[in-house]
């Protein structure tokens, strides 16, 4: 992996910067890339659900829309890991974002906790996973959705 990229993201993260379109879609791939590895899991688990892996990569890949949404905005925030905060400062900014928490809120201490970080569902903190997997699901897509289109990115 080349180190300048890993560099232009928490560069973009801590200051926002709209001229560095390649930036953005570097961590767009990366987000996807979270996206579909968890729905790959999924998919093909064969009598083993590695539950954890698969929450850890919803929350990284919902982290990254949502930071790539702030940071386009020219938003500032946090650097944190958590989702109901950042959900928080985006609908600030577009409303339509308090359905995607909302969505989220049921699941709330597993998903949106401060505590609930990717971290935690990474290494087995987080009880209730099974219950909260579809939601990170339907979250990641309607956020990605929201964020393409805000982005006039073409969504698959």
């Amino acid at each position: 992996m080349n180190t300048q990229n890993i560099l232009s993201i928490y560069q973009l993260i801590e200051k926002p910067d709209l001229d560095k379109h390649e930036d953005v879609q570097w961590w767009m791939l990366r987000a996807e890339e979270d996206l579909f590895c968890a729905l790959f899991l999924v998919r093909h688990a064969r009598g083993y659900l590695p539950l954890n892996n698969i929450c850890y990569l919803l929350h990284q890949s919902l982290e990254k829309w949502l930071k790539i949404y702030l940071a386009m905005n020219g938003s500032e925030f946090e650097f944190t890991h958590d989702l109901g905060y950042l959900l928080n400062v985006a609908t600030r900014l577009d409303l339509s974002f308090h359905t995607i928490y909302c969505m989220l809120a049921p699941h709330g201490e597993v998903i949106l906790d401060k505590r609930a970080s990717s971290r935690n569902m990474r290494y087995g903190a987080g009880n209730g996973l099974d219950e909260a997997l579809d939601t990170l699901i339907r979250a990641n897509f309607h956020t990605r959705r929201k964020v393409k289109r805000f982005l006039k990115v073409e969504v698959l």
